[in-house]
Parts: C-alpha cells; structure tokens; sequence
C-alpha cells in the first residue's frame, strides 16, 4: 500500500491547558461522522470525560481541507476547574 502520513502536534496553550493534534493522512471521517461508529475513539472520549467532567468538549474530530482525519484534544490541568 501506500505511505501514509501522520503529524503530531503537542503545544501549551497556557499553563493550564495541553493541546495535542492528530492528523491521518489515511481514511478520512464519514461525513455526519459520530463517536458511535468508532468504539476505539468513543471509549477514549469517555476516558478524557471522566478525568475532565468540567470540560466534556475537549475532543473534536474533523477532516482538514487537505485531506486529513484530524483529532484534537484539549487537557486541563488539575489548577484549571473552570472554562
């Protein structure tokens, strides 16, 4: 098969909040895309609500206009309680 690529990008918005991209350069998201369809990135989801109650939109999934599958997660320190 082909080669693929993946980019992964780690940044600090503040002291307080983690960003971490992901994109794929394989198959992108279905349009209409939902976390259902993916029992992988739903339990992850799950995962990152559970540690993050306060912040249950931290994780988005998208196809970039270059082709990409791109997920990005958002992480809230322990001193960040509130949006």
């Amino acid at each position: 098969g082909e080669n693929g690529i993946i980019n992964i990008l780690i940044s600090a918005k503040s002291q307080d909040e983690i960003i971490i991209i992901v994109e794929n350069s394989g198959s992108s998201f279905p349009v209409n895309f939902t976390l259902k369809e993916n029992h992988a990135l739903h339990i992850i989801t799950e995962r990152l609500n559970y540690l993050q109650p306060k912040h249950t939109d931290n994780i988005t999934f998208k196809n970039t206009a270059t082709g990409f599958a791109k997920v990005k997660i958002i992480l809230f320190t322990t001193k960040n309680t509130t949006k």
